[in-house]
């Protein structure tokens, strides 16, 4: 059977995050720009991490709830994304990962987050079993800005 065990300092257990992330992610190259940015650099309020354990307390995957802003219904409102959900391959297809879903799901039920969301390819299935559902579309907007007018006097070319 499989626990989900709450981080309560990041610092304590960098490496151990890294190392998950490396053996899990497509993205493992960039895992030590992600941490930082996600876990030390973040502008928002600190993230949330639970561990799943096995029987013997070693610990097989990760998941993270990373508290954002956002704009819901013409108001800004605080939620969180469930991100970072990674469980080693020999304890996929198991409720490890399912596990570490509703401890993210019970969180949000106890805090003053309006709700949790999931941008996921890879784990609609474990979201849905663990009580997430569709609210809608999702939209991201981005501008880009052009810049060249105010580097043309530095550079060099």
């Amino acid at each position: 059977s499989y626990s989900a065990v709450p981080v309560e300092s990041f610092a304590s257990v960098k490496d151990e995050l890294l190392e998950l992330m490396r053996s899990n992610f497509s993205w493992r190259d960039e895992v030590d720009v992600w941490y930082r940015w996600a876990y030390e650099q973040s502008p928002y309020a600190a993230n949330r991490c639970w561990f799943v354990e096995v029987d013997d307390q070693r610990r097989v995957g990760f998941t993270a709830l990373m508290p954002r802003r956002m704009q819901v219904d013409g108001g800004v409102q605080d939620v969180a994304q469930a991100a970072n959900l990674n469980v080693v391959t020999e304890h996929r297809g198991t409720s490890a990962a399912i596990k570490l879903q509703r401890a993210v799901t019970a969180h949000v039920d106890d805090s003053e987050l309006a709700f949790a969301f999931g941008i996921t390819r890879n784990a609609v299935a474990v979201q849905r079993r663990a009580g997430y559902h569709d609210m809608g579309v999702f939209s991201r907007w981005i501008k880009f800005f052009r810049t060249e007018h105010k580097l043309e006097s530095r550079l060099p070319w």
